[in-house]
Parts: structure tokens; sequence; C-alpha cells
């Protein structure tokens, strides 16, 4: 099963409900015609499942594996995981402070760096893979167990 270019279409139509189910956590104005449209397309394309349409956590089951499925595909077809998306973005990120950090020595030495050897250690610098924060012992301490009173 896949997406047809009719459910590519549907699902693209519909995306700001998952944008704003992930970014704020709820989602609004989703009437019943666009339910039993995204519940067809999740019926075609990924497998046959009922989501009652009713439930608001059914609603909310169907559209979030609907289009996690659906943007999986998409990288899966392009040929990306989600951890090479992220990296191509970072990649991205790096070459526009480049470009930035190039123009500025170019046109405004005083602002930049003022050497080439100045704007060589700032491109290294900004350029340093992202390392994740160390996760503190706190973090790692499971709470105690009370004992209960009989």
């Amino acid at each position: 099963m896949s997406f047809t270019p009719e459910h590519i279409e549907i699902l693209e139509k519909h995306r700001e409900h998952w944008l704003t189910l992930t970014t704020a956590g709820y989602m609004r104005n989703l009437d019943e015609p666009v339910k039993r449209e995204l519940q067809r397309v999740f019926n075609e394309a990924v497998g046959p499942q009922r989501f009652t349409l009713w439930c608001n956590d059914c609603v909310v089951d169907l559209v979030r594996l609907l289009y996690t499925n659906y943007d999986q595909r998409v990288l899966i077809d392009k040929g990306l995981t989600a951890t090479a998306k992220r990296h191509l973005d970072h990649i991205a990120a790096v070459e526009q402070r480049v470009d930035d950090l190039i123009h500025e020595y170019l046109t405004k030495p005083e602002a930049g760096a003022t050497t080439f050897d100045g704007l060589v250690s700032a491109i290294v610098a900004h350029a340093q893979p992202e390392t994740p924060p160390a996760p503190s012992a706190a973090a790692n301490k499971l709470p105690a167990r009370k004992r209960r009173r009989r």
C-alpha cells in the first residue's frame, strides 16, 4: 500500500490539523467530512483500521498515525531518513552562516573577522557539530519508593 497522488493532495490540504496537533497539542475545526476523508486515505494507504470518528482521542490517533506514516514514506521515497534530514538541515544552516561570515568579511571588516585567519576561525567554530548536553545525575535517579502502611 502506498500514497497515491490523490492521497497526497488530500493530506497536504489538511496538513494544518497535523501541524496544530504537533505544535500546540490540540486540533480544532476538524469536521465530519474531513474525518471521513482522512479515514478513507488511512484505509487505502496505510491499512484497514477503523477509528471512532466521534471520539476525539481516536481522531487524534488517526491523524497522528496517518501523517507519521505519510511523512516517513515521503522521506523514504526521497531516500532520506529523519536523521539524514536533520543532518542536511544542519549543513544548510552552516552553509548559510558561512556565506554570512564571508559577506561580513568582504563588506564590513569592522563587524566581523578582520583577518582571513579570523574568518577561518569563525567558520570552523560555527561548523562544529552540536553535542547534546550530558544528562544530570539527578535525571538518572529513580524516585525513592514509599512504604505502604497497613
